[in-house]
């Protein structure tokens, strides 16, 4: 169910009081004006005219997004959203991205700018500040426990991970359409990580890691 009270005239496109709810989930966003297509020819690149926020108790139950991507449909674990941006297509600033997981203690929040969106995805790039993902690694490959999850079939890869009990990443990411670059930290149940490499698309589809990991100790 979508709800919105709308307003349109030559100078804006008002909507105000958006809400959608979809089974067990619930965004709710700002009041927000667009460029009208009426006054003038429009243009992506200067269609928003006001931040895009979300409003408190907004969220996604997984199992809502079943119908879009089977493998969610039995996984009932509800995610708090939270963000704000501002700017346009071609330089979006992301004012604050926040997802959490209550029941699981885990969290992802970044900042940054992402660029040229509206030129297709070989041309987009992201200045991402302070990205902080906070979780208990045992808990988060439960996810890979079912049959019908999206990582079952790495399960078995991916269970040593579990030692590292709760993790806390904390960095700077910079991706650009031929290479990704990530300055921070990585604090574990098992020690500690400070991290500074990046990848870089050679010719074909060859990659160049560059860059080094270092710890005091590290068990």
């Amino acid at each position: 169910e979508l709800t919105a009270s709308v307003w349109v005239d030559k100078e804006a496109i008002t909507v105000n009081n958006f809400v959608v709810e979809l089974g067990n989930s619930r965004l709710a966003l700002n009041d927000m004006a667009f460029t009208s297509p009426l006054g003038r020819p429009l243009n992506p690149a200067e269609l928003l005219q006001s931040p895009v926020e979300t409003l408190p108790d907004s969220y996604v139950t997984l199992s809502d997004l079943g119908p879009f991507v089977k493998e969610l449909g039995d996984v009932d674990e509800r995610i708090d959203i939270d963000f704000e941006f501002e700017g346009q297509l071609d330089s979006l600033a992301i004012k604050r991205f926040d997802l959490e997981m209550p029941e699981r203690d885990a969290r992802v929040s970044v900042r940054g700018l992402v660029e040229n969106i509206g030129k297709g995805k070989d041309s987009i790039s992201a200045d991402l500040q302070r990205l902080n993902v906070v979780m208990n690694m045992e808990r988060a490959l439960d996810f890979s426990v079912s049959p019908s999850s999206l990582l079952h079939k790495y399960h078995k890869t991916l269970l040593p991970l579990a030692t590292l009990g709760d993790i806390d990443l904390l960095g700077d990411l910079m991706l650009t359409p031929k290479s990704i670059d990530f300055n921070g930290s990585l604090n574990t149940a098992c020690g500690n990580l400070d991290i500074d490499c990046g990848m870089i698309k050679g010719p074909g589809s060859q990659m160049r890691i560059d860059g080094g990991v270092s710890s005091a100790s590290f068990n």
